[in-house]
């Protein structure tokens, strides 16, 4: 399940995981989808996914925390 999602399992949960990009340290953030079912988690991902994007941008224009984007 964890390519194309970004979804992957830790533990008995499933959490969503992604390198920032370089211009942000390519450091890597992972949020917890507080689900261990695989069909919630995998519907979950690429809406976690897109919305990543947005923060990303706004991470680097606007200066936009890891910590106050992985609370968003």
């Amino acid at each position: 399940m964890g390519l194309q999602s970004n979804t992957f399992r830790r533990g008995a949960t499933y959490a969503w995981r992604r390198r920032l990009p370089a211009a942000l340290g390519s450091r890597i953030m992972q949020i917890s989808l507080c689900t261990n079912d695989p069909l919630i988690a995998r519907r979950l991902g690429p809406i976690v996914t897109t919305k990543s994007y947005s923060h990303f941008d706004t991470m680097m224009t606007q200066g936009l925390s890891r910590d106050d984007a992985r609370r968003s």
